[in-house]
């Protein structure tokens, strides 16, 4: 805004009203400045703005005025060239409007109940202060209505109260002029009709009832228009004015007071009454069914609570349980792998001892065949030795002999003679008469033939092979082998059923140990067979329960498999939990037992070496109206 370019106060008038009521605004050509001033009821400039380069500013101008101009510490009275003017300031404590310039201080302090809306200044109001309590002229034609505000501001008040017939009066005596006032105010308190000044009490009594009278004719009522406002007057039988109403922006508004339209609209507001009571009770009867319904949603929070709460439990001991029985059968488990460990450990070190005493009765065999071999050897070579040593004893012999013999020739003749000995004729060499040599080998003859006899006739001990002593076994015992029965062949046409189990339960049946069995005898019939268990449940529970309890059924029917002796790698169990149901679990809405019977199941079936399903589980018959 550019500083102290106010125009004079004549340029300010006689331009378009602003939306405001009470303000003009315009734009000057020469600077293009746009300037707004506040206007009394003739027109004429009480306030006066500086130029300001926007539109939007010199609004922003217009709002401060009207919010600062009622409080009475932002005026001040300045002197510009020998002359006075009220400065309006804002909160800022800069200025925002003037008034016109004036002779002398009090003048400009004159303005201020005009400017701040206690009072309107039109020419035919007295706008000097009363100083004491005059009569009032009967036929005076000037009027000296105060400002609207003044018969609502009880501040200069000497008295303010409700009539006490008439609850819509109001009365009340001014403390600056002494003249008493009565005002006509609807149920909020507002001004609708107020009085003039009157000097007695008595007269303003009879004003009022002058407008209690009046006020419900229609030709008592007019409208008049001064400075863009409509004021309503209220006249009496006499023609004379007895009630003026607050300005107005619009003639309709004025028209609002007319007893015509008091009456349309008391008929309206009353049937604006009747339909907002309707829909009072129709909204308290939406609160109370919305707040029904809350609690009820609120009851029905608290019951999903409750059931979710009492699930997680049951999930939990559930949890619980299945842990503990995981943990017993790992006990269980931990403790059948520790006794087949034992008892592989016991079969091994049988099966040691027993190489060992096989071992060792090899050894002591091929001990006593070595003694044995080596006797025959050592007699073999003891008669070779004797036999060489006969030869050897008979060759000397006969080389004996043959010496002897040889020396007989030479030997000279022996006189003495021995006994005569006739040998054989086979020895007999020389038939000539005289001593015979050889009669001398006799003896050596005799002695080998003995040598010969003993030798033939000596009796030979043959050397027993030396055989281990078996070892009896005091501490084994050997059973009988028992006899096994043929296992019938198996063909494609075996029948396997369903095994079945109880709701949330695992444990097999005896009639599913019976079919368990049969099974059994299958695949130990033919080693190259597999089988595979497909477990199901009913739909109770979660997806995930459910799939933890049909896990829980195959493992037991593959550990009873397990126990009887199918290594485990033969076995293949496949879980389905709820899926896949093969009766319903529900007939009509209602829960189906016999339908979640057939549900809690393990199929059995048989592949071959091939992957080739040669053997099927049966299914039972169902009832129609129980199938999907």
């Amino acid at each position: 805004m550019v500083q102290e370019d106010y125009l004079h106060c004549g340029a300010y008038e006689n331009h378009a009203p602003h939306p405001e009521a009470g303000f003009t605004a315009f734009q000057q050509a020469e600077t293009g400045l746009y300037f707004f001033a506040m206007m009394d009821a003739d027109g004429k400039t009480l306030l006066k703005s500086e130029g300001y380069p926007q539109i939007a500013a010199r609004e922003n101008g217009i709002h401060s005025v009207i919010k600062n101009r009622v409080n009475e510490a932002f005026y001040s009275v300045k002197q510009e060239n020998g002359k006075y003017f009220l400065s309006l300031r804002a909160a800022n404590f800069k200025e925002i409007a003037r008034s016109c310039d004036v002779d002398t201080e009090a003048e400009a302090l004159a303005l201020m109940p005009y400017v701040m809306g206690q009072k309107i200044r039109m020419s035919k109001v007295e706008t000097t202060v009363v100083e004491a309590p005059k009569e009032r002229e009967v036929n005076k034609v000037d009027d000296d209505y105060l400002a609207c505000k003044e018969y609502n501001d009880q501040t200069h008040h000497v008295s303010n109260q409700v009539h006490p017939q008439h609850a819509d009066f109001t009365n009340f005596t001014h403390e600056s002029n002494g003249f008493h006032y009565f005002a006509w105010v609807d149920a909020d308190g507002k001004t609708l009709m107020r009085s003039e000044g009157y000097p007695q009490i008595a007269a303003r009594d009879n004003g009022l009832n002058s407008v209690l009278n009046n006020r419900e004719t229609e030709e008592r009522f007019s409208i008049v228009e001064r400075a863009g406002h409509y004021f309503v007057i209220l006249k009496a039988g006499n023609h004379q004015e007895i009630a003026r109403s607050c300005p107005f922006n619009t003639r309709e508004e004025a028209l609002a007071l007319f007893p015509s339209e008091r009456k349309n609209r008391s008929l309206a507001l009353a049937e604006a009454a009747s339909l907002a009571a309707a829909a009072r009770l129709t909204e308290e009867n939406r609160m109370k069914i919305d707040e029904e319904n809350r609690i009820r949603a609120a009851d029905l929070a608290r019951i999903d609570e409750e059931n979710r709460l009492k699930q997680e439990e049951q999930t939990r001991l559930n949890l619980e349980e299945e842990n503990r029985r995981r943990a017993e059968a790992k006990i269980a488990e931990d403790t059948r792998m520790k006794a087949a460990e034992v008892a592989a450990a016991a079969a091994a070190a049988a099966r040691l001892a027993e190489e060992n005493r096989i071992r060792t009765e090899k050894e002591t065999a091929r001990k006593a065949e070595e003694l044995r071999l080596a006797e025959e050897k050592r007699v073999r070579l003891a008669a070779e030795d004797r036999r060489k040593a006969e030869l050897a004893a008979a060759a000397a012999l006969a080389a004996s002999v043959a010496a002897a013999k040889k020396a007989e020739v030479k030997r000279p003749v022996v006189e003495e003679r021995k006994a005569e000995i006739i040998p054989p004729a086979a020895y007999v060499e020389d038939t000539k008469p005289g001593f015979n040599w050889w009669w001398l080998l006799l003896p050596l003859l005799l002695l080998l033939a003995w040598f010969l006899w003993r030798s033939c006739n000596k009796e030979v001990v043959a050397t027993a092979p030396i055989v281990a002593p078996v070892i009896a076994d005091t501490t084994k015992v050997t059973a009988p082998v028992p006899t096994v029965a043929p296992v019938p062949v198996v063909t494609a046409k075996a029948e396997l059923k369903w095994l079945f189990f109880d709701y949330d339960k695992s444990n097999l049946r005896g009639a599913s140990t019976t079919e368990l069995d049969k099974l059994v005898s299958i695949l130990k019939a033919h080693p190259d067979y597999t089988a595979e268990m497909a477990a199901f449940t009913d739909d109770h529970g979660t997806d995930a329960y459910n799939d933890a309890l049909s896990q829980r059924r195959a493992d037991a029917a593959k550990a009873y498999l397990v126990k009887k002796g199918i290594t485990e790698n033969r076995i293949k169990a496949s879980t389905h939990g709820k899926k896949e149901p093969a009766a319903k679990n529900e007939v009509n809405g209602k829960d189906s037992e016999k339908g979640r019977q057939f549900n809690r199941r393990v199929e059995l079936n048989v592949d071959d070496a091939q992957g080739n399903r040669v053997i099927t589980s049966i299914q039972p018959d169902i009832d129609p109206t129980l199938k999907e």
